[in-house]
């Protein structure tokens, strides 16, 4: 029994966490290639979290593909 309470508050707080993220589909429709930083930033927020590179003396952003959402 304290199994399945412990399950079910983890599966609750989860939940309660995805549910604030300003990344939806329609804010995701709203970003194009041209943007500056600050325009992003005012559509979906302030990042939680950063991450840079240094490879041989040179740094910067890594950069990805953001899979779609469907």
């Amino acid at each position: 029994m304290r199994r399945l309470y412990k399950m079910g508050l983890i599966t609750i707080l989860s939940l309660s966490l995805f549910a604030c993220s300003k990344i939806t589909q329609e804010n995701f429709n709203k970003l194009n290639n041209n943007m500056s930083i600050q325009q992003v930033v005012a559509i979906l927020g302030e990042p939680s979290s950063s991450e840079s590179v240094n490879i041989a003396g040179i740094s910067g952003q890594p950069y990805g593909k953001i899979k779609m959402l469907e």
